[in-house]
Formats: structure tokens, sequence, C-alpha cells
């Protein structure tokens, strides 16, 4: 889903313009009025909740029920606003501290009869909306949003079915930054919740289906979880067995080292079984940054972790289970890595294949462009099969920011591909395993 929202002050054309999936959004094209016009956006639906004009210019009692709209919106509700003509004039400090919950902060340089667009999220980091503001010129800003849900497939169709949210969720604790699902088992990441005094641990919420129904069955977290570790970063399901990332855990080797959990699924629970650390872990290398698992073996990647002749080259690590414990079993790098190419930043492994991205890789299209690696496993040792970069690859593409693998099908994420004149819209590839070679196939 993508917003565009367009703002010009009295002087600079005087309108104003919010377009949603490059429809506009609901006011009609002449009905945008002095003051700030405001989009409200389901953030699971994409679908428009409402489209209101406040009068903040000369209109006191619009500024308060501005304000009293921000402050009761659900948590993550998108919101878009254009201002028209001047919305200074009557706005107080209750509506600048309204956009602030929005993750906006430039409302308070809106100068009089300013052009000012904003792109925003209820619970938002303040200064982490998409905004732009002046007083001599016409802005635009345009943002783009997934839209997570549950959804199923009917006659062909996916519909989604159920919103799921934990009782418990509080501002800012990005449920839903990673989500694995196993036959009638789903495991969501809020990779910023609290644990107890400890802020931004993070936690995973378990779900099952029960009779058409998506029930939270547990809220999971490791009993030495501390301030700051980022758990449910990453997760993987497989069977009765998930793994979860905490790319920020502390460790011997220093802040920030990370580490992986297992999780087995016990006469209806969840229980901890096993903390995974590489035995050459150091500070900063982000292990548990993505992790993949498929049967008894999972795979881990370390985006910032260092080779021996360069820095923050990345690697991946594979662990198999072995009389009832996890073992460490090698260490993947390939020999071209160069620094700061972030190689596993994603990973995916599906039986006796493994895929992992480097995001940052250099190619001959410039800088950032991105690669992904094969692995193939080979009388017990992982090989090195391929590197995949695809034909029409640029300059900060970020090919491999995501994989996923199953059976002789890959599929290799780029989010900063280009495309129709549009900076940083984002593309998939296809790459098809054929008479022992992976080859492109498609672009998405």
């Amino acid at each position: 889903m993508i917003v565009n929202v367009y703002s010009a002050g009295h002087d600079y054309g005087n309108y104003a313009l919010i377009m949603l999936n490059d429809q506009e959004v609901g006011f009609g094209f002449e009905n945008y009025g002095c003051g700030l016009n405001v989009a409200v956006i389901d953030e699971v639906t994409g679908q428009t909740i409402s489209c209101t004009t406040f009068d903040t210019c000369i209109n006191a009692s619009s500024v308060t029920a501005f304000a009293e709209l921000v402050e009761n919106l659900p948590q993550g509700r998108i919101v878009a606003i254009a201002a028209k003509d001047d919305a200074t004039l009557s706005l107080n400090d209750r509506a600048k501290k309204a956009c602030e919950s929005l993750g906006s902060f430039l409302l308070y340089f809106l100068p009089f009869r300013g052009s000012w667009a904003m792109i925003g999220q209820k619970g938002a980091t303040v200064g982490t909306a998409v905004e732009s503001v002046s007083g001599d010129s016409p802005v635009e800003c345009s943002r783009s949003f997934d839209l997570p849900s549950l959804l199923e497939s009917s006659t062909g169709q996916w519909q989604q079915k159920q919103k799921l949210q934990p009782p418990d969720l509080q501002r800012q604790y990005i449920f839903g930054s990673s989500v694995a699902i196993s036959e009638e088992v789903a495991i969501i990441g809020a990779r910023l919740a609290d644990a107890n005094s400890d802020k931004y641990a993070g936690s995973i919420y378990s779900f099952q289906l029960e009779n058409g129904h998506w029930i939270q069955k547990q809220k999971l977290q490791p009993g030495d979880l501390q301030r700051g570790s980022c758990f449910g970063n990453s997760v993987a399901i497989s069977n009765n067995v998930a793994i979860v990332g905490a790319y920020f855990a502390g460790a011997e080797g220093g802040q920030y080292a990370g580490s992986a959990y297992i999780f087995q699924f016990e006469n209806g629970y969840w229980i901890e079984k096993q903390k995974l650390q590489p035995s050459d872990l150091h500070h900063g290398d982000n292990f548990g940054y993505a992790v993949g698992i498929s049967g008894n073996v999972v795979i881990i990647g370390a985006r910032l972790a260092n080779s021996h002749s360069d820095q923050y080259v990345g690697s991946a690590y594979i662990f198999q289970l072995e009389n009832n414990q996890w073992v460490q079993k090698q260490k993947l790098q390939p020999a071209d890595l160069q620094r700061g190419d972030n190689f596993g930043t994603a990973v995916a492994i599906s039986n006796d294949v493994a895929i992992v991205g480097a995001r940052f890789a250099n190619a001959e299209g410039g800088q950032y462009a991105g690669s992904a690696y094969i692995f193939q496993l080979e009388n017990d040792q992982w090989v090195q099969k391929q590197k995949l970069q695809p034909a029409d690859l640029k300059q900060g593409d970020n090919f491999g920011n995501s994989v996923a693998i199953k059976g002789d099908i890959a599929i290799i994420g780029a989010d900063g591909v280009d495309a129709e004149g549009r900076a940083d819209t984002g593309s998939a590839y296809i790459f098809q395993l054929e008479n022992g070679y992976w080859i492109e196939k498609q672009k998405l």
C-alpha cells in the first residue's frame, strides 16, 4: 500500500491532496479545506476509515477535535495529513503533541500559510513519520506500508480472516516484526517488548487455530533475557521446533553479539530448550539477525561478523540436532565477501539446500547492489554452489535483503529497486534449479 500527500500553502498554489494507491483517498478533489486535511487509514485492511478537514486556522474547537481524534486512535493506525491555505493560527500545544504521537515533529516548524505533508502511525517514535514542511514552496511525501494479516484462500481469492493483537501490547512493542507459521501454529515476534523492568528485551507470541479462530496460547521470553536484546527480531518454525533470534543480546564476546533460542512444543506448550551462540562470537556480530530451520538443521545469520581480512562482511552458522542437543557444525563465509556486505542479513533452508542474502554486496551495477549465495549439503559439509545476482542488478538495489526457498524454487527480495521513476519501490526475483544450476526465471 502506498500513500502520497501533497500540500501547498496560501501563496504557493493553495491546494491539498491525499492519494491511496494512486486513488484520491476519499475527500473528493474539490473538498479539501483550509487547515489540516486528515485521512485515517486502517493499517491491516488498507481501507480509508475517515476523511476530515479541521480548520486549525481560525476555529479553536476544530483544533480540539483534531487533537481528540489523534489521541483516541489505536496503536498502529495510519494517518495522512495535508495542510491547505493556513493551518497555524489556532494550533496549540495539545494538537502538536498529538502529532508527536504519530511520529511527527515538523508541525512545530510550520510557518503561517506554509505547506506541510505528513504520513505517520499512532504510537510511532518522534522523527519516524515521513513528512515535509516549507514556507516558500509546495511539498509532498510518499510512504509504503505492508499490511500484515492472516489470509485464507477461498475460491481462488485470499481474504482476510482475522487480525491478531495480544491484549498486553504497548506502545513501540513492534508486534509483527517477524512471523512464522507451520500447520495450525503461528509465531509472531515483538522485538521491542518489555520483560519485567527491562525495556526492549523482546518477546514472541504463539497462536493456534481452534474451531476456525486463531487463539493466543503463550507469550514466550527466555529466562536470561536482558534489556535491549531484541528477542523476536527473527523467527522460524518447523513442525514442533521453533527458533528465535535475539540479535542484540550480550555474550562473553561483548555487547550486541547476539543469540538464538530453541523452543520445542511439548504437551501443548512451547518449552525453552537451548540457547545457541557460536564459539567465535564477538562484539557486534548480530548473530540471530536472521534464522531458518528445516527438520533437525538450523541456519542463523550474523550480518556484521568480521572475517580474517575485513570487517562487517557477515557470516552464517549451521547447527544440527544430535542426541537431543543442538551442536554447531559449520560457519559459512564465502571467500569473495568484502567489508560491509552484510552476508547473513537473510537466511532460509529447505532440506539440504540453504540460501543466504548479502544485501550490501557490490556488483558490476555498483555499490550496495546485493547478492545471494546457494549452499548444498554434500558428504556432511555445506558447500557453496552458486552466487546469485540478477541480470538487471543496479547500485542500491539491496538484492538479498530477504530470501525464501522451497524445493527447487527460491525467491529473493530487493527492496531498493527503482521502478517507473519511483525510488526504492522494491522487487523480488524467482530462481529455479535446472540441471544443477539456479536460473533466474522472473522478476516480480
